[in-house]
């Protein structure tokens, strides 16, 4: 399994270990499903669906009553959502995490009604598709 990452990633984290952390935690994931980590849940493409670019869920920091319904649906075995999430590019075993948008944001620039998260979301897809074609990393 062969996993990459953005400086745009990067930039969320204080040191270079705990991107290795992250990045562990993100491969022992993709390897053992999605209801394998605490750390991460529900997973999925973005809509429309180009170039591989994905989203997981991701535990809240922020929203306190989010993060006991994250706990209640770990321990009962229920699938975990939040406004929290990495984007990344998954094509066969490569990965590329992209970037991590923080709570409450997530959703918000998915759904791109607004003109900056329509931005960033044609960004995110412009990175995706150069990494998945090209294997270039661009941010």
């Amino acid at each position: 399994m062969d996993i990459v990452y953005t400086q745009l990633f990067a930039h969320t984290f204080d040191d270079e270990t705990a991107i290795r952390t992250f990045v562990e935690r993100f491969q022992n994931w993709k390897e053992g499903g999605e209801d394998s980590s605490y750390y991460f849940g529900k997973d999925g493409f973005y809509s429309p669906i180009r170039s591989g670019l994905k989203h997981v869920h991701l535990v809240p920091v922020i929203d306190v009553q989010a993060k006991r319904n994250w706990d209640r649906n770990w321990k009962i075995g229920n699938r975990r959502t939040s406004d929290t999430c990495l984007v990344y590019v998954e094509d066969q075993q490569s990965y590329l995490l992209i970037a991590i948008l923080p709570e409450p944001l997530a959703h918000a620039i998915a759904e791109q009604r607004e003109e900056k998260h329509r931005k960033t979301m044609v960004y995110f897809w412009q990175i995706a598709e150069q990494f998945f074609y090209y294997r270039k990393i661009i941010a």
